[in-house]
């Protein structure tokens, strides 16, 4: 694991430090590129950790010493289950400066992976010209790849990770025969996902399948307590509340720090979106806002311009269709954008844009 492949060329350490000390080779690299080569210098150093930030989604980002051990057992579970070998060739199309990125390059490193690099942005398939064996994507990557597909990018295994896989778009990943897709859970802290989730074909399932060496239980709120030895000096416990089914599979059922308390009763506003989103086919996202008589009051944000009075009506009448009469929003609000933070709604952002306009 002393060299990596990259785009077809085999680079050792002293040559990464080498280009990184060249003026002139690095000038001719792209930012993103200067990123990968600098994080292989750390990774070949001596010290036995790498600096990491989480992500910030669900609160101020945090910075980690990941062990470099727990990141290459990481990367063995996930080359091992996914059958990934010297004759595979990976796509990195997703930022180093998050974890998900930095572990494309360890699990290239592990398996001696050929390691083909394009920018990290909302289109990568548009750079590829060859078959890919495995990928990591955000949802957004994938929607792109899927709305303007080119006949010359074709993946064997696509793993969705970094937000929720929007309902519309899974429907139509469900459709695809030629690509395996899975969902992943996981965090900056266990060095990428723990468990997977199939999307298509034999085996699809809502649930996610711990992967091996991963213990799972709940706590009192029902949240996941994740215990892996090996990639955790100590047991984790998560804000998500899940349904634990049994052999590690599970059901992500929403945030614990997103529940809505209205008139006494906590609302998990995922599990509304859940029971929606068959029936609205924009982009929706449920919040709250505070009512002198329930304490919050649900509140349904709409990424559109705003509703006629028709199209209000109809979304009542499939609101009041589907819920439960203290789950169903006081309000239906329509917004041009619902703000994002790393694929994902920034739910915090949002409910200050609501409160300011109420």
């Amino acid at each position: 694991m002393k060299e990596i492949k990259i785009n077809g060329i085999l680079y050792s350490p002293e040559e990464i430090r080498s280009l990184l000390a060249d003026v002139k080779s690095l000038s001719k690299l792209e930012e993103w590129e200067r990123k990968i080569f600098i994080f292989l210098e750390n990774w070949f150093d001596s010290s036995g950790s790498i600096k990491q930030l989480t992500s910030g989604t669900t609160g101020k980002p945090k910075l980690l010493h990941l062990k470099k051990k727990a990141m290459l057992h990481s990367a063995k579970i996930t080359c091992d289950f996914f059958n990934l070998s010297s004759e595979s060739n990976a796509l990195l199309c997703l930022s180093v400066d998050y974890i998900a990125g930095k572990m494309m390059i360890i699990r290239a490193l592990y398996s001696h992976l050929n390691l083909i690099t394009v920018p990290p942005d909302s289109d990568p398939h548009r750079h590829v010209k060859t078959k890919i064996d495995f990928v990591a994507m955000v949802p957004l990557q994938v929607r792109s790849m899927m709305d303007l597909y080119h006949k010359n990018f074709t993946v064997k295994t696509l793993l969705i990770g970094g937000a929720e896989i929007p309902f519309q778009l899974e429907k139509r990943l469900r459709a695809i025969r030629d690509t395996e897709i899975f969902a992943s859970y996981g965090m900056t802290e266990t060095c990428s996902h723990i468990a997977l989730r199939k999307v298509n074909g034999p085996g699809a399932s809502p649930f996610f399948s711990t992967l091996p060496g991963i213990t799972i239980n709940v706590d009192t709120r029902n949240c996941l307590k994740i215990e892996a030895p090996r990639l955790l000096e100590d047991p984790i416990v998560t804000n998500d509340i899940v349904e634990i089914m049994s052999h590690g599979k599970f059901l992500w059922k929403g945030r614990f720090d997103n529940l809505i308390n209205s008139g006494g009763i906590k609302i998990s506003p995922e599990n509304i979106e859940d029971q929606l989103k068959e029936d609205i086919t924009k982009k929706f996202i449920v919040s709250s806002l505070p009512d002198k008589l329930l304490g919050e009051k649900i509140v349904l944000v709409i990424e559109s311009e705003p509703l006629t009075e028709s199209e209000h009506k109809t979304l009542v009448q499939k609101i009041n269709q589907k819920l439960e009469k203290y789950t169903r929003p006081k309000e239906i609000v329509a917004v041009k954008k619902i703000p994002q933070i790393n694929s994902k709604p920034d739910r915090r952002k949002l409910k200050k844009m609501l409160m300011s306009a109420s």
